[in-house]
């Protein structure tokens, strides 16, 4: 078996996939799906051999509940700490990317007023983007998020195209974060319900964030990018040149916020990029909606065969008293299956 295992690490690469945290004060309920996490993967090559290694892992977004510093010092005690000391890794191999609950909106009211109201035109974008003086108001509400990551992880520029970059036996990997929240909270609808937020359609990324880091990263083997929101969140404008960018330069583009976990494998005309929905780690321990299981997942590349394989865990409130089980509803024994990216297959 040992042997077995150690051929099956040399070859390959596997992430843990965690998303949508949320973490707010004390919560019991909180605690007992954290600590059946954390046994869940411990007992992790239960689920497959190939999950003995784990390589590194990736949080896309949420780790916080409104962006505050208690709430990251929480996380570290109740999350982060809990995950690297089970799968053995340094803090150096976790790469964190913010998303719409990682700003702080009381930051909001000494903002200016070009960047209170969603951005309109390409034009508005680069003006914010493209200059670093203009580009750090727009980062003002991430002032204890970038805080707490820089000092945790150690990412440079975590809420701004943070690039983290790793050797893997021998494979250069690129991790590229993107912070698709930078204009979250500025649609604001009132109805007969008061008012509310509604961000879908009203984001932007910005070519800018991308561009210049695809020339650090054009060397490494294996290229992931990160960002919170799916890209069909994005403004038209934004997202039309933002997926042609990621897709065709990127193996791998993994996001969370919807809170379903869900993949998109094959060729497009812009690349061959797979494409993978983290769920949410912890939603609720019974949710409102069936579909919105707490969930995470594991990712595993052979190079050997050209395959790939996604584990996905969900929470179940009823097996043994509460537990992390097979995901059988995203699909059938919890386990899928699909060929590599065509730049990743054996030459």
């Amino acid at each position: 078996m040992e042997d077995h295992v150690s051929d099956v690490i040399m070859n390959n690469i596997t992430w843990l996939h965690l998303s949508d945290w949320h973490q707010r004060g004390k919560d019991f309920d909180r605690r007992i799906i954290r600590d059946a996490l954390i046994k869940d993967i411990k007992n992790r090559v239960q689920i497959s051999p190939q999950l003995k290694k784990i390589d590194f892992i990736i949080f896309s977004g949420d780790v916080a509940w409104s962006g505050t510093s208690e709430q990251y010092s929480g996380a570290i005690n109740d999350l982060f700490d809990p995950l690297l000391q089970v799968t053995g890794l340094p803090k150096e191999c976790l790469f964190i990317i913010p998303g719409n609950h990682d700003l702080d909106e009381t930051e909001f009211r000494f903002l200016p007023e070009g960047i209170k109201n969603p951005f309109q035109t390409e034009n508005e974008v680069q003006q914010w983007l493209n200059y670093e003086k203009e580009r750090n108001y727009l980062l003002t509400p991430f002032t204890a998020y970038q805080h707490f990551v820089t000092t945790y992880t150690g990412q440079e520029s975590p809420g701004y195209a943070s690039i983290r970059q790793l050797e893997i036996r021998g494979q250069k990997v690129a991790l590229l974060g993107l912070n698709s929240a930078l204009m979250c909270r500025r649609n604001k609808q009132i109805s007969s319900d008061g008012e509310k937020v509604n961000d879908n359609r009203f984001l932007i990324v910005g070519e800018h964030q991308i561009y210049n880091a695809l020339n650090k990263i054009i060397d490494d083997d294996l290229k992931i990018v990160v960002l919170h929101h799916p890209l069909d969140w994005l403004i038209e404008f934004d997202q039309t040149r933002i997926e042609s960018r990621l897709l065709s330069n990127f193996h791998f583009l993994l996001h969370g916020h919807r809170h379903y976990p869900q993949i998109r494998t094959g060729n497009s005309s812009e690349g061959d990029c797979v494409i993978i929905s983290g769920g949410a780690s912890y939603d609720r321990r019974i949710p409102t909606d069936p579909r919105y299981n707490s969930s995470y997942n594991f990712v595993h590349l052979n190079f050997e065969n050209g395959k790939g394989n996604v584990y996905w865990r969900r929470w179940s409130d009823r097996r043994n008293g509460g537990a992390w089980i097979e995901d059988t509803e995203t699909y059938k024994d919890g386990q899928y299956e699909f060929p590599l990216p065509q730049q990743l297959l054996p030459k």
